[in-house]
């Protein structure tokens, strides 16, 4: 391993298990958690259900974090390109945004996609609705929608759920709606404007450019040709820790 790499796993580490440390899964891997949310809003439902109700919000408000700090880990991707760099042994790999002369950083709306394509995803691996034997579900499909604004970004999840005991029937599918005080928009803008800069200037880094961008930039070495960007947000937070997003640079 060159050092410019244990550089890299090393920092990286720190900040897997600070998220660890908050209960995020990844791709599979689930834990425990139940801080809240910066805003929620739950739906009314009947005294009956409220249980239920309030499992599905909770696995709405765990996904919907999860998929924001993934995004934020991997370089704007859920799924990321098949060119990223592995980190080893953590499960995730750094998409490249700037690949010598190109800028390959994903759109705000790609990003948006990745995110409501991982809480679709893992919403039916986290409601564990077989704790409530006392009802009978049907289920459909999850839909999320998500809404990157300039401070912060909403989801509205919708996990049609119904249950029925007895003779009465209860309509669980109302949508959770949930938003995180992370300005995912203005970091994707600096992040653009890094990678166009470098687009114009392929021979030059320029730091005094980088420290007049307004968040703390760390520039972490892998191996020859290729470095790391990591963005961390103090005015960006995810159940009180600054919001961190990172694009691997190859030149």
């Amino acid at each position: 391993m060159k050092k410019g790499q244990i550089t890299l796993f090393v920092i990286l580490g720190i900040v897997i298990l600070a998220v660890i440390g908050l209960g995020i899964y990844f791709k599979g891997s689930l834990t425990q958690q139940t801080a809240q949310s910066q805003l929620a809003e739950k739906a009314i439902v009947q005294p009956e259900v409220q249980q239920v109700y309030d499992s599905i919000f909770d696995c709405a408000d765990r996904t919907s974090k999860e998929s924001l700090t993934l995004i934020g880990l991997q370089g704007g991707y859920y799924e990321t390109p098949t060119d990223s760099i592995p980190v080893d042994g953590e499960g995730i790999s750094i998409a490249i945004g700037y690949d010598r002369g190109d800028n390959k950083l994903p759109s705000l709306e790609q990003m948006r996609a990745e995110m409501e394509a991982y809480v679709n995803t893992m919403m039916p691996q986290c409601v564990d609705l077989s704790q409530f034997n006392d009802f009978t579900f049907t289920q459909n499909a999850p839909a999320t929608k998500v809404d990157i604004m300039d401070n912060a970004v909403r989801f509205d999840v919708t996990y049609p759920i119904t249950a029925a005991r007895g003779d009465s029937i209860y309509d669980l599918g109302k949508p959770s709606k949930l938003s995180y005080m992370v300005r995912l928009k203005r970091i994707h803008d600096i992040s653009q404007k890094i990678i166009s800069r470098e687009v114009d200037e392929p021979s030059s880094m320029d730091l005094n450019y980088m420290l007049d961008l307004g968040i703390d930039i760390d520039i972490l070495p892998v191996e020859e040709g290729q470095v790391v960007y990591l963005l961390t947000d103090d005015e960006s937070r995810l159940d009180d820790m600054p919001y961190v997003f990172m694009f691997g640079n190859r030149f």
